[in-house]
């Protein structure tokens, strides 16, 4: 079968889940945009939300050679799935509203074929228009679920699922070997979020974008680098992404650090207890450390320890601040916290100070006392070396976290998805 075949093939299957009456004419099409109007001019008021799904087809952008080549020569496509959120216990409160793709797969939640407003702007993040068939497109989950099913078992399936209008389903096609559903779905939200877009939310709940700041690396993604364990730090991502202003994004970005952080520790834990089953001796000292240690320094020393031996960019960067900004930072920060960042500290201490007015900024923004200097939009303002302060130091971490994330550095990533308690 060809892939022009099993295209057509599905709009037929629409024409029996739907119930849809044929007339002479139909005998007679040959080309998809043909059958495409078709269905489309025999839609009732209550099957018009199928219209832009249709259109989508009509329009479709696929070449002539990818059209007529057989669908078993698509090797690329390991597996096509209908995943169930509600069902699968590996996605159960995982479901996030985004279509993308990239080398290894993609995703396409099935209520974005439904849902008429998904088909409205030529700016839209999910890209449906004109059903434009590429390796960056989402609608692509689409057509590569025809290919891979074209035995029609699924397609019905789906099919029902768009006549039903049903939420919570997704398409998820993966094109790497030897790797987990969740683990590709998982990575795939992941970069995504990195390349600044953000899941689909109400209209009250949306924000202006702020440039990308993430970098274009491919993981050495399988079933030992399991990004799932990051799945909680995307969450933290796609709520930066919606941020609507420099200072809560700056605050997003911190929480980001302070995840890091934390986990810094927990992997320690975790690997002790696997070797030396003292996971009980180690919550003791933790929790110990938390009363003793204040918060600042716990943030500080976890992610000094990070960068430990790779510290040096931070102090090469921060000099492609003009120096005349630079004298203006280090007059602020010096009359509000008593620091100074100075180029001709070592690499170690230049971090350490930079990370002790991370946090001191932190504290301005989620403060509101009398006696603390507290920053807020129009405050930020009066401090115009912060507009160019804060978004350098959200880039910079950012962007080497998302490296490290990306090569599962040894210093953040999980052996295991468990700890031995005895």
């Amino acid at each position: 079968m060809t892939v022009s075949e099993a295209i057509i093939k599905f709009i037929d299957l629409i024409f029996e889940v739907f119930n849809l009456e044929k007339d002479e004419n139909y005998e007679d099409l040959s080309k998809i945009s043909d059958f495409s109007e078709y269905v489309i001019s025999k839609l009732g008021d209550d099957k018009i939300f199928l219209k832009p799904l249709l259109e989508c087809f009509k329009n479709l952008q696929i070449d002539d050679e990818t059209l007529e080549r057989d669908t078993q020569s698509f090797t690329n496509i390991i597996t096509a799935e209908i995943i169930d959120y509600n069902q699968n216990s590996n996605f159960k409160m995982r479901y996030r509203k985004f279509g993308f793709a990239n080398s290894y797969g993609s995703h396409l939640p099935i209520e974005f074929l439904h849902n008429e407003k998904y088909y409205q702007s030529p700016s839209s993040p999910f890209k449906l228009i004109n059903g434009e068939y590429n390796p960056t497109n989402s609608f692509n989950a689409l057509i590569d679920f025809i290919i891979k099913d074209n035995e029609g078992v699924s397609l019905i399936e789906l099919i029902k699922s768009i006549r039903d209008k049903k939420n919570n389903l997704s398409l998820l096609i993966n094109k790497k070997a030897n790797i987990s559903s969740i683990n590709l779905y998982s990575y795939l939200y992941y970069d995504f979020l990195s390349t600044q877009g953000h899941t689909e939310l109400d209209e009250n709940h949306k924000h202006e974008k702020n440039s990308p700041l993430f970098l274009n690396i491919d993981p050495d993604l399988n079933n030992d680098n399991d990004f799932t364990q990051f799945f909680e730090l995307a969450d933290v991502i796609n709520e930066a992404n919606f941020c609507p202003d420099l200072l809560t994004r700056y605050l997003k970005f911190y929480h980001q650090l302070e995840y890091i952080a934390y986990r810094i520790e927990i992997k320690k834990i975790a690997k002790n207890a696997d070797l030396e089953r003292s996971f009980i001796t180690d919550i003791h000292k933790i929790a110990g450390s938390s009363h003793k240690d204040s918060e600042e320094t716990i943030f500080k020393n976890k992610i000094s320890e990070l960068f430990t031996g790779r510290n040096s960019i931070f102090k090469t960067q921060y000099q492609t601040i003009s120096e005349a900004n630079r004298n203006v930072l280090d007059e602020l920060t010096m009359s509000k916290f008593g620091i100074k960042l100075s180029v001709a500290d070592n690499d170690t201490e230049f971090l350490t100070k930079l990370l002790k007015l991370i946090y001191k900024l932190r504290n301005c923004v989620v403060h509101n006392k009398e006696s603390e200097f507290h920053l807020t939009i129009t405050k930020l303002d009066s401090y115009p070396v912060l507009k160019i302060f804060l978004p350098w130091v959200i880039n910079i971490f950012e962007s080497k976290v998302d490296s490290l994330l990306r090569n599962f550095d040894n210093k953040l990533k999980y052996e295991n998805n468990s700890i031995k308690l005895y």
